[in-house]
């Protein structure tokens, strides 16, 4: 069964829908005009590096709604809506454009044909890790924790680095190690550089009051008087 786009609460989406057109451009179409294929909502959680190394998925959390559409000449927006706690009006952060933009909404359309996905009843997510400039689509198993289950699929489609291969589906155990891997190496380059003390031989220092002397003359030398 593909997974399908999560469905935002309806003040998440109302703030969206109300405040886009604050942001958009001349020639930018509103959200009633996008057609459904151009169109995605995603659910965003994240995860620190250090959480990640130490304890897996067990300390993301969720930090907003994106929604991302097709704004024609193969050019894409996204808009994202941060999470809220009970009382509070949700507000649109702002809206991005660019190729980064576009290759998201690429993926999120090819991500559903991927056969690896097909297998069970997935919630379909978004997990970014900033410390590493990833981000993936977190394939999360339906009536799970909110860590999730051994059964996940992570997909990447945005990383720097040639472990993480875009696109690829990789089970919930392979992309944590890879993951924790990354983390690691980060956490290790941050770490601030610290010399050993340099050992620095020291003349010992006489106690007591110094003795002025007088001069010695070297052997065989005589000393002159001057007259005036």
């Amino acid at each position: 069964m593909w997974p399908n786009d999560p469905v935002p609460p309806s003040d998440i989406w109302w703030a969206y829908v109300r405040q886009i057109a604050d942001f958009l451009k001349p020639g930018d179409p509103p959200p009633a005009e996008v057609h459904p294929t151009q169109r995605h909502t995603q659910w965003i959680y994240t995860v620190g590096l250090k959480p990640l190394v130490d304890t897996g998925l067990n300390s993301v959390k969720a930090i907003g709604w994106r929604f991302l559409t097709g704004a024609g000449s193969d050019e894409a927006l996204s808009a994202m809506v941060g999470q809220c706690s009970d009382g509070e009006v949700p507000k649109l952060a702002g809206l991005s454009r660019g190729p980064k933009v576009t290759s998201a909404l690429h993926a999120a359309r090819a991500v559903k044909h991927l056969a690896e996905v097909e297998q069970g009843k997935h919630d379909l997510l978004i997990l970014t890790i900033p410390g590493i400039l990833t981000e993936a689509f977190w394939l999360r198993t339906q009536n799970t924790p909110p860590e999730g289950a051994p059964t996940d699929w992570f997909v990447p489609f945005l990383s720097p680095s040639s472990k993480l291969r875009a696109l690829q589906a990789y089970t919930s155990a392979a992309f944590l190690e890879k993951a924790k891997a990354l983390a690691s190496e980060r956490l290790a380059m941050d770490e601030p550089a610290t010399e050993p003390l340099s050992k620095t031989a020291r003349r010992p220092v006489a106690r007591g009051r110094a003795r002025i002397g007088r001069p010695t003359l070297a052997p065989n030398s005589q000393a002159r008087t001057t007259t005036a």
